[in-house]
């Protein structure tokens, strides 16, 4: 491995030293000539930071270096050096749509910077969506214009004169300054100037996302959908934005996805470790998605407002029903591999982290969860695959909302207690979400669980409640201030409660489904009286 791959990776050395794929880098002649001056900047510019710059600061001072625009030959550092190497610049598509024209430009100089693998510190960007060359570009005012100009990317930005507006000067594309939030929760100020930053930053990651790697063709491509989403997002438009899911427990084998309705299930791919969040060792498997995002606020900065938290509070509820909606989505994802699974190596998913594009937030939307309990880790195989596909058809057709309480409260249950008292007591939550009633809730779940459970005969029915019974009011004694059983009791419990629920969920999805839009109290009086 060549010592600057550590730095900059592969895939931008190769592009600026000019070097095809087919060709090594260690056997290469880099020695002499121009390739060898190139390579003696990039080195120089490795080693420049003083010693007590910290690494972000360092990795800012590359990247700020060589995405910077040298007006004397009309291009960015990066792509002057590529040429010195012997190699060329990308030529840009011709194209109609003005705003896409420009910030193509801009793109063919500066996209081969997010190609270095720079590691960023937390919280991370998945790309610099501030390159100092984006701002200096001989292009950028024009493109701030073509934004002011243009019917839907205008209503970002309601400061802007209507009538027309000269961004000669890129101080006063920065004075028109506006207010974003959106249905993720994320919003702040937003500039003709950035929004190119952000979209840039955002095509690229949509490329590596759907693709694995980036090339100018997919650069190029992902762009005019950036451009394409962000015009819908100005009008007012949901639109599905490209997502990631880290997941720990379920493992993939590099040969195999799983497709679901609403994306696919596959092993991590090395780019997926540089798109989600950092500190993420138990990443097995992804789920690629897409989030739902609308604008649900844009203001002028300019006037006063701005409160940000009270435009935060008083949008809350569409942006927590946003976040419910994709929860619930993936929650039947979760529920589908635990139902379909054999119960003793149940397919058990925890998420630890996500990443979500937005072409209107620098570097897009990061979330993880830094505490995680660890749950059992078993492998999806592909005699699996059409068994899960069928339970995830079967609960996302048929699930009710009167059992999303009970649904989480089993996934709680089996991913997410650490504590197998806790687990014990979401499990039998679950059992009431499905069976529970105002009055004689004892009897309405043990005997409904027993009916629909137990065996043929009636004495081994009755055998079978007396030890839901006995789980019920372990259970009760517990949550009421009892004494707490043995850790190895509690284990027991913890299992054999998890169990029944889940047999439980299989039951109603499989068998039957015309129990799924009850409530509980009605549910349970049908399965008595049948």
């Amino acid at each position: 491995m060549h010592p600057l791959t550590r730095v900059y990776g592969e895939e931008f050395l190769r592009y600026v030293l000019a070097i095809d794929n087919s060709e090594s880098l260690e056997t290469s002649d880099m020695s002499g000539g121009s390739r060898g001056q190139v390579l003696n900047f990039l080195s120089g510019l490795a080693g420049s930071p003083p010693v007590e710059a910290s690494y972000e600061i360092a990795a800012f001072q590359i990247i700020s270096t060589l995405s910077g625009y040298d007006q004397t030959h009309a291009t960015s550092v990066v792509n002057h050096l590529r040429i010195l190497a012997g190699g060329s610049s990308c030529e840009v598509e011709a194209v109609e749509d003005p705003v896409l024209k420009h910030l193509l430009t801009i793109a063919r100089d500066v996209w081969p910077i997010y190609l270095i693998s720079l590691p960023i510190a937390t919280p991370p960007n998945i790309f610099p969506a501030v390159l100092p060359g984006i701002y200096q570009h001989a292009e950028m005012a024009k493109l701030c214009e073509v934004i002011a100009s243009d019917g839907e990317l205008v209503k970002l930005f309601p400061g802007i004169d209507r009538t027309g507006r000269s961004f000669a000067h890129l101080d006063a594309a920065h004075s028109a300054d506006s207010v974003i939030f959106d249905s993720t929760g994320r919003g702040g100020s937003l500039q003709p100037s950035t929004l190119a930053g952000f979209m840039l930053s955002h095509a690229a990651s949509r490329a590596l996302i759907s693709n694995g790697s980036l090339t100018w063709r997919t650069m190029s491509d992902k762009a005019r959908e950036t451009v394409e989403a962000t015009r819908l997002l100005a009008k007012g438009r949901t639109v599905k934005m490209p997502t990631l899911v880290g997941i720990s427990g379920l493992r993939i084998s590099n040969s195999l996805t799983f497709p679901v309705a609403d994306g696919i299930l596959r092993a991590p791919r090395p780019i997926d470790r540089k798109i989600l969040p950092p500190n993420v060792e138990n990443l097995s498997a992804v789920y690629e998605t897409s989030f739902p995002v609308q604008i649900i606020h844009i203001g002028d900065a300019a006037l006063p407002l701005a409160d940000f938290s009270a435009v935060f509070t008083k949008h809350q509820s569409k942006i927590d029903e946003s976040r419910r909606s994709f929860q619930r989505s993936f929650d039947m994802l979760r529920a589908a591999l635990l139902l379909g699974s054999p119960s003793h190596e149940p397919l058990l998913v925890n998420d630890v982290a996500r990443f979500t594009t937005n072409p209107l937030v620098a570097g897009g939307v990061q979330t993880w969860s830094s505490i995680r309990p660890g749950i059992p880790s078993h492998e999806l195989v592909a005699s699996h695959v059409e068994e899960l596909r069928k339970w995830h058809e079967m609960i996302v057709g048929k699930h009710h909302s009167s059992l999303d309480v009970g649904l989480r409260r089993l996934l709680s249950a089996t991913t997410l207690r650490a504590d197998p008292s806790d687990a014990f007591v979401d499990a039998v939550i679950a059992w009431e979400n499905m069976f529970g009633a105002k009055t004689e809730t004892s009897f309405r779940v043990t005997g409904s669980i027993a009916k629909l459970l137990g065996p043929e005969d009636p004495d081994g029915r009755i055998d079978f409640r007396r030890n839901l019974v006995t789980l019920y009011e372990k259970r009760s004694r517990l949550v009421h201030g009892g004494k707490e059983p043995s850790a190895k009791e509690l284990e027991q419990f913890r299992t054999r409660a998890i169990e029944i629920a889940t047999e439980c969920f299989r039951k109603l999805y499989r068998d039957r489904p015309d129990l799924l839009p009850l409530e509980s109290e009605l549910r349970s009086a049908r399965i008595l009286v049948e």
